[in-house]
């Protein structure tokens, strides 16, 4: 049972309700927005709940009352709508709900609830706001799906409580962004689960017709949550991209630390997934209550910046940098590469040490001997995986056949055989170590940098202020420009809701000490929560154009409340003339 509540139409008599009425001949609105409607849900049962969405339209706010209700049903959602409910804490579902096919985490029937727009051409707005999701270890939580490579960006989670995700027989996640879905997911809590929220892409689709830019709205922002973890909260893969920053994270898995706490795929071979394209890392903290290890980030992958993240934890921190699988495995048309590029690393701290990440590789060890197109150690016990296809590398550090490197092709206790010949036979003076990098296409100061306190221009990235920036510099590295501290981290700057936020400016070094402005920080809070002052910005969707001109005419017809952002000339009232003031807005811009 549902009832449908139009707001009132109430408009003063004289100039207001004249220049109103010419507004609303001159303009016109969408059907979406002349019909936008608040609907009730009878209960937060699954039924009364699946009928107010059925009953709903494209734009309509659906209310749930606070109470209690357990789901046996997968509530699919294909329209842009808001799902409003009383309060984490008041309006409180838990799920009784048996995916049917827990082998495929992406599958949209593994979700209490799945969103997928059936026109994703409108780019409509979509919310969940307001529960208390208890998973109970049946089924996995919210999936935001996309099929399409026409990026939706108006999607929004927030405020909410989301607990116990899990699925008999496969791992769950709390949160699927699956496709181009981009917008915020802010304010929420997430514990007892696996893994809290993933964004994988759509393989081909995602690398043959999307690009991946730092900075930028087409992403998926994950802001001021609060996360209580016993393994990796966060994962990407086949064309994902995700922005973490401003969380706090509680790590209390006694048994384990936490390897990775950011986690970004690589190229998984034929007929598998395609790498990550991107991320953004920056302005959390992790607290690990039992002292165990950090490893900060897994990159296999695409390109990121991951910056100013705290790690407080007595015992050990790293970072991991790391080749997958060859890019010609599984191909793409894209001029980014797969593995991983265009990458910056700096003031990541745990503590007084600096982290920097580094390549995954062996120890250094002394070969025994060698021949045409093979290592031996006879004091060695080689793992067969050594051996995987376009996996690992072999490279002479020292000694016999010094600054050779080479894919390994097969794998037995004491012999490694390499895919092509060596120019200089290894020997027993031969100083040797296995990467995982199986063409040697990654590399420090090539591929990757890291934060160098000593910065002269000519390796790695500086961090400090503008007038300190070297003259010189070295094509590919970087240079933080801020007025905050590059030597530690602020409390003030990290975890959620930073009373400080980042600032600062990253500059490359595009050509021979030629610094050119590469990255600055999106905007935050994000657009969408509204809390952002972008003047004429009624929608807060980080732009001011015809949109916002229709939103300030449903707010003045009373079809919709966009509170204090419609009055845009800010004098207390909401009439013509902050429609007019708009119009003025995006003339002059």
């Amino acid at each position: 049972m549902v009832s449908r509540k139009m707001g009132d139409f109430s408009l003063a008599l004289g100039f207001g309700l004249i220049a109103t009425i010419l507004v609303v001949i001159t303009l016109p609105i969408p059907k979406q927005i002349a019909e936008a409607s608040t609907i009730h849900a009878a209960s937060c049962s699954y039924e009364d709940v699946s009928a107010a969405v059925a009953t709903a339209t494209s734009g309509d706010i659906v209310m749930v009352p606070a109470c209690s209700a357990t789901w046996d049903g997968n509530l699919r959602i294909t329209k842009g709508l808001t799902l409003q409910g009383a309060g984490a804490g008041s309006t409180i579902i838990t799920s009784n709900y048996i995916p049917p096919n827990p082998n495929n985490p992406s599958d949209a029937r593994n979700f209490l609830i799945a969103y997928q727009p059936a026109s994703p051409e409108l780019n409509e707005t979509f919310r969940i706001s307001g529960f208390t999701f208890d998973l109970n270890h049946h089924s996995q939580g919210i999936q935001l799906r996309n099929d399409s490579a026409t990026a939706i960006n108006r999607v929004r989670v927030d405020h909410n409580e989301i607990m116990n995700a899990g699925m008999a027989g496969g791992s769950a996640r709390a949160i699927m962004i699956k496709g181009t879905v981009y917008g915020v997911i802010d304010n929420n809590s997430f514990s007892g689960g696996d893994v809290y929220i993933t964004s994988y892409g759509l393989n081909e689709t995602s690398w043959d017709h999307l690009s991946f830019h730092y900075g930028g709205a087409d992403c998926m922002y994950y802001e001021d949550n609060t996360f209580v973890i016993t393994n990796t909260p966060h994962d990407a893969g086949a064309g994902g991209r995700y922005c973490a920053r401003y969380n706090t994270y509680i790590h209390i898995n006694e048994s384990a630390g936490l390897y990775p706490w950011y986690d970004m795929h690589g190229n998984q071979g034929e007929g598998q997934n395609h790498a990550t394209m991107g991320a953004e890392i920056y302005g959390n903290r992790v607290a690990m209550t039992t002292n165990k290890g950090v490893g900060i980030f897994d990159q296999r992958g695409g390109k990121a910046v991951i910056y100013h993240n705290q790690v407080i934890t007595t015992s050990s921190a790293s970072a991991q940098v790391r080749e997958e699988y060859a890019d010609a495995r599984n191909p793409t048309t894209n001029p980014q590469p797969q593995h991983v590029s265009d990458s910056y690393y700096w003031n990541n701290w745990s503590g007084s040490r600096l982290v920097s990440g580094r390549e995954r590789m062996t120890e250094i060890q002394v070969a025994t001997g060698g021949g045409s197109n093979f290592l031996d150690d006879s004091n060695a016990n080689f793992p067969a995986g050594y051996g995987e296809p376009d996996r690992n590398g072999l490279e002479i550090v020292a000694g016999s056949g010094a600054g050779q490197y080479r894919l390994i092709v097969d794998a037995q206790p004491t012999r490694l055989t390499v895919a092509t010949p060596w120019e200089t036979i290894p020997d027993a003076t031969s100083q040797y170590r296995i990467v995982s990098d199986c063409c040697n296409v990654i590399a420090e100061n090539a591929q990757y940098y890291n934060h160098n306190l000593d910065f002269d221009g000519r390796t790695g990235i500086g961090c400090g202020t503008l007038t300190q920036r070297p003259a010189t510099c070295i094509p590919g590295v970087g240079y933080w420009a801020t007025k905050q501290s590059c030597a530690g981290i602020e409390d003030t700057n990290v975890g959620d809701h930073p009373a400080t936020p980042i600032s600062g400016t990253l500059y490359q070094c595009t050509a021979p000490n030629t610094w050119t402005a590469y990255y600055t920080p999106y905007t935050y809070p994000h657009p969408l929560r509204g809390e952002t002052t972008l003047e004429g910005d009624v929608n807060a969707d980080g732009l001011v154009n015809a949109a916002d001109i229709e939103a300030c005419v449903q707010h003045i017809l009373g079809f919709q409340d966009w509170g204090q952002m419609a009055d845009v000339n800010e004098d207390g009232h909401v009439d013509i003339l902050d429609v007019q003031e708009i119009v003025n807005i995006i003339s002059e811009n």
